[in-house]
């Protein structure tokens, strides 16, 4: 009698799994986050959500932290890491010119400003690499955020001038409030690994590679 239950709970274990198996597999592929379960070494990881709009789409996701040894052999975090928005113009219905995406990296500061923001007036990042030089205004990327006159969302209005290249390009994105809850709660999750404290938690995180250091230099690649 034991060896029937067994064998019926085996069987009921079986066709559990295998219906499991067969109702996420539509799910098991995504296009922006893969990672093969036999990878060697620490793959380079791209978690970004993206927003599509009628005119255009944006895409937010984190920037890792740059850490550098000490002669002690100690670590710090060199550079903190960064809220990546990407910016996407359309080039017809539903589809996306990513070849023409802008990037904007928001500092930790700049992210708890969006996490601060209370839809009552409008916010703005400046970012201009050459701000306080002779050659300012020669790059620069705006982003404002304005809410919407009924205040069922808002809008991430973002400008990039380069006289340098004869670019000028606005795309404005409408965001609605749910949208903006799934923005706010990534950000409060991210900002700790953003000034490099999982290292600090967890040393055995913490990669010195070369590629590190990559990331702080995307917004300007583009």
């Amino acid at each position: 009698m034991a060896a029937s239950s067994m064998s019926l709970r085996s069987l009921w274990l079986g066709s559990s799994l295998k219906q499991r198996n067969i109702s996420l597999s539509p799910f098991a592929k995504t296009k922006r986050f893969h990672c093969k379960a036999n990878v060697t070494q620490n793959p380079r990881v791209y978690a970004h959500h993206t927003f599509y709009k009628g005119k255009s789409a944006m895409a937010f996701g984190p920037g890792k932290p740059s850490y550098k040894s000490t002669q002690d052999g100690g670590v710090y975090v060199e550079k903190e890491g960064s809220l990546f928005l990407e910016f996407v113009p359309s080039s017809g219905p539903r589809q996306y010119d990513w070849s023409r995406k802008q990037i904007m990296a928001l500092s930790v500061v700049e992210v708890g400003s969006l996490v601060g923001y209370t839809m009552t007036e409008g916010i703005e990042f400046l970012h201009d690499p050459h701000l306080g030089t002779s050659e300012a205004g020669m790059v620069r990327k705006t982003l404002k955020i304005e809410p919407m006159p009924d205040k069922s969302g808002m809008f991430f209005t973002f400008e990039v001038v380069n006289k340098v290249e004869d670019l000028n390009m606005r795309l404005s994105v409408p965001i609605t409030k749910g949208e903006f809850t799934v923005i706010r709660s990534s950000c409060n999750f991210i900002i700790p690994y953003l000034l490099g404290w999982h290292g600090f938690i967890n040393p055995s995180a913490i990669q010195l590679a070369s590629s590190n250091h990559a990331d702080a230099e995307l917004e300007w690649s583009k």
